[in-house]
């Protein structure tokens, strides 16, 4: 076996993919909210990045909308408040933008590793809508995985704030977590995040400054290791 395609192998092993990717690009997918859009998004997408070094062909689309739930990437609904992406190391940043369809974006780039962050947006909403929402975009997920054994999806659960209350944040986590079950990982974000009783805006870590954009950083680094570490 050449040397190239047997560091090809055990990248794909370190993802828990099936060997039969590693003769060709692993493509990777994330999506996410306004978290993904700041600090916690762009080390994610960095690290992502990273495993091309490690594959020698990994293909990363990162693609972040403010403010998003799962029903946004469904209907393009614009994003106010803040919008990412990278393609290829072309990046996009903009105040406004149209929230790209989570269809088209599957159809066009064919991922063999999904990783999703949202969530946080579903507390303003009735646990019935995200039960809905979030099972439609598990369904398309689902989909695509079907098509080739080996594939992956990874979703990232929200952070704490002091936004997140209880008993309501538990049961999104509790909805997510079963409707999770079998078609993505969850990585629960509460274990490796946690935001002041003072300070920022009670939501985003960035907004705390320095010290906020560390715990960010921690946590995008957090999940990235899980995801790099899973076992099929």
């Amino acid at each position: 076996m050449h040397y190239f395609t047997i560091l090809l192998s055990l990248g794909a092993a370190l993802l828990g993919l099936s060997p039969a990717f590693a003769d060709t690009p692993l493509h990777v997918l994330f999506i996410g909210d306004s978290h993904s859009v700041g600090t916690f998004g762009k080390t994610m997408d960095t690290l992502l990045s990273s495993l091309g070094a490690e594959q020698g062909g990994a293909r990363v689309e990162t693609y972040a909308s403010c403010g998003s739930s799962p029903d946004w990437w469904f209907s393009g609904h614009e994003t106010p408040c803040g919008y990412f992406s990278d393609v290829d190391g072309k990046k996009t940043e903009t105040a406004k933008h149209a929230t790209p369809l989570l269809r088209e974006l599957i159809t066009h780039q064919d991922p063999d590793l999904i990783i999703i962050e949202l969530g946080a947006n579903l507390m303003g909403d009735s646990l019935d809508h995200a039960q809905t929402t979030t099972r439609e975009m598990l369904t398309l997920v689902s989909e695509q995985l079907a098509k080739k054994p080996g594939r992956r999806c990874f979703w990232i659960g929200p952070p704490n704030g002091r936004n997140k209350t209880e008993p309501k944040f538990s049961q999104l986590y509790d909805l997510i977590k079963t409707e999770t079950i079998g078609i993505c990982e969850l990585f629960d974000s509460r274990l490796v995040t946690h935001y002041p009783a003072t300070g920022g805006d009670g939501a985003h870590y960035d907004s705390l400054g320095p010290a906020g954009r560390l715990i960010a950083k921690a946590w995008a680094q957090s999940a990235f290791d899980q995801i790099k570490n899973a076992n099929p």
